[in-house]
């Protein structure tokens, strides 16, 4: 919808936005579940099961594993980047064209 109503541009910094939120929502998932440790360790293993044929399994998701939710992450991402062009910030010049 975003993309749809606005140009290039601004879809592209909503989208980096929205990314950057799901980031965050992670991290904070991950503390105050207390699982960054195992976390970490699968994408570790994900990591070296890409480069390395044959290496450790995959982890497999569990019923624990949370999910996060992304339209969220877009929502608020798309309106950090609107506050941002009406604000004047950094993103302004190239977003905006101001």
């Amino acid at each position: 919808a975003v993309g749809a109503l606005t140009n290039a541009e601004f879809t592209l910094a909503a989208l980096a936005a929205a990314c950057r939120v799901v980031g965050v929502m992670a991290v904070g998932v991950m503390v105050r579940r207390r699982v960054v440790r195992r976390t970490l360790g699968r994408i570790w293993r994900a990591l070296v099961l890409a480069v390395v044929p044959g290496g450790p399994g995959e982890a497999e998701p569990t019923d624990e594993s949370p999910r996060l939710p992304f339209g969220l992450a877009a929502c608020l991402g798309t309106v950090l980047v609107l506050l941002d062009g009406l604000l004047g910030g950094p993103l302004a010049t190239t977003v905006w064209g101001a």
